[in-house]
């Protein structure tokens, strides 16, 4: 993790210089701009918009990794893969089945409370 008081100046031009290259906006703290590059760079990497602000941005990233990790489709929009590992984590929990479709999995969430 950076620690964000001990960069330097011309690490700091870096970011900006890098932001700008993207077509990103490059004003806010160091923190900010080394967290709006670090996200345009994981989701770019991962082939996923790079658009939007950094709260759309940190929770598409950090969907598509956990649902990743649980071995579940990562596509669809943001709407789309929350429920997905909300209906999951849900089923998990209370020792039920976690496969099926989406409408399949709300069922027997729903059926079973």
């Amino acid at each position: 993790m950076l620690k964000y008081s001990n960069v330097s100046p011309p690490e700091c031009k870096h970011y900006s210089m890098a932001l700008a290259a993207l077509g990103l906006k490059v004003g806010g703290t160091v923190k900010q701009r080394a967290d709006r590059l670090f996200l345009t760079k994981a989701l770019a990497a991962l082939g996923l918009k790079v658009g939007g602000t950094v709260k759309q941005r940190a929770d598409r990233l950090f969907l598509t990794k956990a649902l990743a990790a649980l071995g579940l489709k990562v596509g669809g929009t943001v709407k789309q893969r929350a429920d997905r590992l909300f209906l999951t984590k849900a089923l998990a929990a209370l020792g039920l089945k976690v496969g099926g479709t989406v409408k399949q999995r709300a069922d027997r969430l729903f059926l079973t409370k």
